[in-house]
C-alpha cells in the first residue's frame, strides 16, 4: 500500500511528460500547420481524459473532500486555489478545442501556452505543499 499521493505523483509525471510534448508540438515548424491538427486533437482528448477527468476527478472528488473534512481549507486555503486552476485549466483545454474546431492554429498554440503555464505551476504547488499537507493529515489506511 502506500498514500494515496504517491499515485497522484506519478500521474502528475504523466502529464508533465504530456505538457512537454504539447510544449514541442507547438514551436515553431516547416510543416503545414493544419496538418497538426489532428495531433492536436489527440492532445487535447489526452488532456480532457487523463488529466481532467481522471487525475483532477480524483484529486476533487476524494482527496480535496477529505483534506477539508481534516480541517484544510477550501475558500480562502490551498484547496480552493486548485479547484480554481483545475476550473482555469478546463476553461484553456475548451479553447484549445474550440480553436482546433475553427482551424485557429494561432489561438490553439496561445491556449496550450497559457494551460502548460498553468499546470507546471499548478503540479508543483500539489507535490510540494498540499499533497505534504495531505500526507500529513490523512493516515496510510484513510
Amino acid at each position: 500500500m502506500g498514500k494515496a499521493t504517491q499515485d497522484l505523483r506519478k500521474e502528475h509525471e504523466v502529464i508533465l511528460l504530456a505538457l512537454q510534448i504539447l510544449g514541442k508540438m507547438i514551436e515553431p515548424s516547416s510543416r503545414d500547420p493544419e496538418s497538426l491538427l489532428h495531433y492536436y486533437g489527440e492532445a487535447v482528448y489526452f488532456l480532457k481524459v487523463f488529466a481532467d477527468k481522471c487525475h483532477h476527478g480524483k484529486e476533487e472528488d476524494y482527496l480535496f473532500k477529505e483534506l477539508v473534512n481534516k480541517g484544510i481549507p477550501n475558500e480562502g486555503g490551498p484547496v480552493g486555489v486548485m479547484l480554481r486552476e483545475h476550473k482555469q485549466g478546463r476553461d484553456y483545454i475548451a479553447q484549445m478545442s474550440r480553436s482546433i474546431d475553427e482551424k485557429n492554429i494561432e489561438g490553439f498554440k496561445k491556449a496550450a501556452e497559457l494551460y502548460c503555464d498553468l499546470l507546471l505551476r499548478h503540479i508543483e504547488k500539489e507535490n510540494n505543499v498540499l499533497f505534504v499537507m495531505a500526507d500529513k493529515v490523512i493516515s496510510e489506511q484513510e
